[in-house]
């Protein structure tokens, strides 16, 4: 359960690596994931 949840870190991690790097694309990913989940 504790490598699963090391994995889940690592995996927030990354998203939040990119968003840094591709910030702009990953707003416009939240904004096609707004619309088609409203």
């Amino acid at each position: 359960q504790l490598e699963t949840l090391f994995h889940f870190l690592q995996l927030v991690a990354g998203v939040e690596h990119y968003q840094l790097k591709f910030r702009s694309q990953a707003a416009v990913i939240d904004e096609i994931v707004d619309t088609t989940f409203e």
